[in-house]
């Protein structure tokens, strides 16, 4: 049977390492950009030259993005060469009835905490610079008077990341069998008029990964919100 603990689990066990794992992934952020004033919505956030609603074929018929290959267990279709901003990167294509439902681009995905760490900035000032600023965890209320700088957040991926590594192998010691998620949302604090973003970052103990993924979702889709920022459970 699988098991599973969320951070409020984590909290009530009083083991040295559990509290250390705790309360380093606990911290909740709240993050705005360097502007004093957010700049109205843009119509569209690019990505690539895809966009929403797409067919299958369609997107395929972008030749110089690809090579495409069908991914069987979701259904998408996934390139490593997409062009996003200036970087070959790696991003999958969703489909349902209505054509392409959602784009993913995996900013980061590997096992260098530096280079997460340095994609996940990245994302921000994307936020930062095309959609007026950043918050991470948005269901936290944040302080509208409350601006940080650029040091700032990379600190607060530093924090977030930087530690997962050594705090998953405390867990894991008391915990052999266990497999361990930690992921974050940050989101956009104003979005284009055409889509949602939404991006995630973390780390899985499973295979010792770190991710960077940013969301283009349609306007009326689901709300993106992870369930708990630390998950853990039994390794399969």
């Amino acid at each position: 049977m699988k098991w599973l603990f969320q951070l409020v689990a984590l909290k009530r066990d009083r083991s040295a390492k559990a509290l250390l794992f705790a309360c380093v992934l606990s911290m909740s952020f709240v993050a705005m950009s360097a502007h004093a004033n957010e700049p109205a919505a843009p119509k569209s956030f690019p990505i690539g030259p895809w966009t929403l609603g797409m067919s299958r074929d369609q997107v395929r018929a972008i030749a110089d993005q690809g090579p495409y290959v069908d991914v069987p267990v979701t259904g998408a279709l996934e390139t490593s060469s997409a062009d996003f901003h200036g970087a070959k990167t790696k991003v999958s294509f969703v489909f349902d009835d209505a054509g392409l439902q959602y784009m993913q681009v995996f900013a980061y995905e590997g096992h260098d905490v530096e280079e997460a760490q340095n994609a996940a900035f990245r994302v921000y000032r994307l936020f930062a610079d095309e959609l007026g600023g950043a918050t991470m965890n948005p269901d936290v209320p944040r302080d509208q008077d409350q601006v940080f700088t650029d040091d700032m957040m990379r600190v607060v991926f530093a924090s977030l990341l930087g530690r997962a590594r050594i705090a998953a192998g405390g867990i894991l010691d008391e915990m052999p069998d266990a497999r361990l998620l930690m992921h974050f949302d940050m989101a956009p604090t104003s979005q284009p008029a055409d889509s949602r973003m939404h991006a995630q970052i973390g780390y899985e103990s499973a295979k010792d990964t770190y991710f960077v993924l940013l969301f283009k979702d349609r306007v009326d889709a689901p709300p993106r919100r992870v369930k708990a920022n630390v998950e853990v459970s039994k390794a399969e």
